[in-house]
């Protein structure tokens, strides 16, 4: 389905509801608008900063899905913290984890199982500034979390946890 909306007069307002569950793409030429955001009302009345175009017409998707949680797998580099808040790994062998960053002020966590009685080392790459290196230690079946906020540019590492 697509739809098309009228964008109002600029410092004006547009409010558009519809039952659409998914957008998949969208453009826009708001060279006299600046940006334009998408703002939706939660059920306790908050508002959502849902999405917006800039001035320059691209399309952004800021916001991670509040509580998401994505289940990764036995060691899989690519974290998504740009769409999820908790994101939860196996690790079982050494690896150089990574990212997209999330909007700037986002927040997100990254919970790392071990598996196996050697100790792994996980590496923060691309997407991350962190403290250094994360030794999991030779025992099977403990947890980390790894705590990060976004500047818009990196994942800062706000705290880590000891084996638990």
């Amino acid at each position: 389905v697509t739809s098309e909306l009228p964008i109002a007069e600029p410092g004006g307002s547009l409010e558009y509801i519809s039952n659409v569950t998914a957008l998949r793409s969208a453009s826009a030429d708001l060279s006299s608008y600046g940006e334009i955001h998408f703002v939706m009302t939660n059920s306790d009345g908050t508002l959502a900063h849902v999405a917006y175009f800039d001035s320059g017409g691209q399309f952004y998707l800021p916001s991670q899905i509040a509580g998401g949680f994505l289940p990764n797998g036995i060691n899989t580099a690519d974290q998504q913290l740009h769409l999820y808040t908790v994101v939860q790994n196996t690790i079982s062998a050494n690896i150089t984890m990574t990212t997209n960053v999330s909007t700037l002020g986002s927040r997100a966590d990254i919970i790392i199982r071990t598996s196996g009685i050697t100790s792994r080392t996980v590496t923060f790459g691309n997407g991350f500034k962190t403290t250094g290196t994360l030794a999991t230690g030779a025992s099977d079946g403990k947890f980390f979390v790894i705590s990060f906020v976004s500047n818009g540019l990196f994942m800062f590492e706000t705290s880590r946890t000891v084996a638990m």
